[in-house]
């Protein structure tokens, strides 16, 4: 028996797609600690999450 080895590349791998300005507007959004999403940038000192990143507000 004989076996041929065959490269193709990576198959289960795709290239990331590019974000649009909708997916860059929610990265940018403003959310409490419970998740409830802010009108904008708060006001009141506290914890907030933005980016994925928690921000203290002083």
């Amino acid at each position: 028996m004989k076996f041929e080895v065959v490269e193709s590349g990576p198959s289960a791998i795709e290239r990331p797609s590019v974000a649009n300005d909708e997916s860059l507007e929610q990265n940018n959004a403003w959310y409490d600690l419970q998740g409830r999403k802010l009108p904008g940038k708060p006001t009141e000192p506290g914890l907030y999450i933005v980016g994925g990143n928690k921000v203290l507000v002083k």
